[in-house]
């Protein structure tokens, strides 16, 4: 589609600036950004099929989350566990996750009676594409004039990515 076409004349810039080698700091900066771009606008381009899948009601997963939930009871072995549930996920299947992951340490204590396993579930606030959120408050030496602007707004639109962050790098920390 149109978002295709836009990712492959994307590429084909990048490709020359690339091929160019003579850029600065500023110009790599802005290159890796389009990158980001460009690997935002593939992600895009999958929305459209999502949409018309979920108007032509489709509302099931493959595996269904049964089927996931069956498969964890049976084969999860992680020792550790962090399980991110996001406060406005309408989709979220956190709870049940950590069910099947109990389940699970049940059925490997009738295999080895001392084993537990270290399950943590944090709620944060978010939703199910929070994840996917993107910096795009670039740091631009030429612009250093409004980095009194740029700062409080990029903290506040990322505030919620860098909680996720902050909870996975305590949680892995911890080990």
């Amino acid at each position: 589609g149109a978002v295709g076409g836009a990712v492959g004349a994307l590429s084909s810039v990048l490709g020359a600036v690339g091929e160019a080698g003579a850029v600065g700091e500023g110009a790599r900066l802005v290159v890796r950004r389009l990158e980001d771009l460009a690997e935002s606008l593939k992600l895009v381009d999958q929305v459209p099929g999502l949409f018309e899948a979920v108007a032509q009601g489709v509302t099931d997963f493959t595996p269904t989350p049964e089927d996931t939930r069956a498969a964890t009871r049976r084969m999860y072995r992680a020792r550790r566990t962090l399980i991110v549930q996001f406060e406005q996920d309408a989709i979220d299947e956190s709870e049940a996750v950590e069910a099947s992951i109990l389940e699970a340490q049940e059925v490997m204590r009738l295999k080895r009676p001392m084993v537990k396993f270290d399950i943590r579930r944090e709620i944060i606030s978010g939703d199910h594409v929070t994840p996917l959120t993107q910096d795009v408050f670039p740091l631009v030496p030429a612009l250093e004039g409004v980095q009194g602007l740029r700062d409080p707004v990029r903290a506040n639109f990322l505030k919620t990515v860098d909680g996720v962050q902050k909870v996975l790098l305590d949680w892995l920390s911890e080990v």
